[in-house]
């Protein structure tokens, strides 16, 4: 085992371990339905561009 390690290395116990978050300061946002129409008309887009090329 080894006894002596860098000084930036983090402790071994904490590896693979995420950040600690505060779930009451993540504050929700509101339902954005226009956000949705966007992903979804730009995936339909690309999809429907990537489709014409390859059977084109």
């Amino acid at each position: 085992m080894q006894l002596v390690r860098p000084i930036v290395a983090s402790h071994p116990r904490l590896f693979g371990r995420g950040p600690v978050r505060d779930a009451a300061a993540h504050a929700v946002s509101g339902f954005s339905l226009s956000d949705d129409i966007k992903l979804f008309a730009t995936t339909f887009l690309a999809g429907f561009l990537f489709v014409s090329i390859l059977i084109g």
